[in-house]
């Protein structure tokens, strides 16, 4: 078994029960409608293969969070159209906040994790994984997994040995990886207004799911992206971007600037089970897709 000790990396997120890069609104819900009207969860942990959960992870990863009271919302919804919407993050000033300051003056306290103990992953490439809580116990690997990290079918199962939250287990089918023909052969997603964006690809799968996360660029590491576009449906084998999200949207930056967030969009299909813990439900998701450098006109 891989045992993996998390150290706490200043370059990507702040240690102390600062922000990580779990990013914005970083609470999974359920349902199909890009996250907004299915269950909320107490916490998730991610299992992933290729990119496209569009956040700030390098891909194969393992992370996750449970939440001690409510989960961090750094953005706010601000248009929605079929399985899309628009989240917005304004900064504010606060004369004193030990956390984040939201605009006008609204302070939103550094979430507060629980350890789940150790976090067992089998089924993945290279043998089991075990992870241990960071300092500010949220879970992360920090690179020198197996690439893939586990082959479309496989049995993914993840269990906690419990602490501050009770013991819990899931397993998951592994999904195929995602990609998007038209974005593939130059690595770049383009968004454009004028029209709706009808995005496909082959082979859906039955049952499984798409998440689509595409955030702005230019913003210091560990500070939220100003503009987030996320999507979540069905795995029809299409998903239609409504020209009044795209024609919404400000530019999202193309390119990146040194020290900041490149702007992204990442594509994933998905499975996802869900533990009943004492406190709360905690989504389990495995995910397998790829990232491409967005450029917005």
């Amino acid at each position: 078994m891989r045992r993996v000790a998390l150290a706490c990396v200043l370059a990507l997120t702040a240690c102390g029960g600062a922000p990580s890069s779990d990013g914005p609104d970083a609470r999974p819900t359920g349902g199909g409608d890009a996250g907004g009207g299915g269950q909320a969860y107490a916490g998730e942990l991610v299992v992933l293969s290729g990119g496209g959960y569009g956040r700030l992870w390098f891909p194969p990863v393992v992370f996750g969070s449970i939440w001690g009271d409510a989960p961090p919302s750094w953005h706010t919804e601000v248009a929605r159209a079929g399985d899309c919407r628009v989240l917005s993050y304004e900064p504010g000033f606060c004369t004193a906040c030990e956390g984040l300051c939201l605009d006008p003056d609204r302070c939103v306290p550094w979430p507060d994790y629980l350890s789940a103990g150790t976090v067992t992953i089998r089924g993945v490439a290279g043998g089991d994984l075990a992870l241990e809580p960071e300092l500010d116990r949220h879970y992360q690997t920090w690179g020198g997994l197996s690439d893939p990290l586990f082959a479309a079918g496989a049995d993914i199962s993840v269990a906690a040995e419990g602490d501050a939250v009770a013991s819990f287990a899931v397993a998951i089918t592994a999904q195929p990886q995602l990609t998007v023909p038209a974005f593939d052969d130059a690595g770049q997603a383009l968004l454009a207004d004028g029209a709706d964006l009808e995005l496909t690809w082959p082979a859906p799968v039955d049952g499984a799911r798409v998440h689509l996360f595409a955030h702005s660029g230019g913003a210091p590491h560990g500070i939220p992206p100003e503009i987030i576009l996320e999507c979540d449906a069905s795995d029809t084998g299409s998903l239609t971007i409504a020209s009044s999200l795209l024609d919404a949207l400000p530019a999202l930056g193309n390119g990146c600037r040194k020290g900041s967030d490149c702007a992204s969009l990442g594509v994933m299909r998905y499975a996802r089970a869900v533990a009943q813990t004492d406190r709360g439900a905690v989504a389990v998701t495995v995910g397998n897709g790829a990232n491409y450098e967005l450029v917005s006109e």
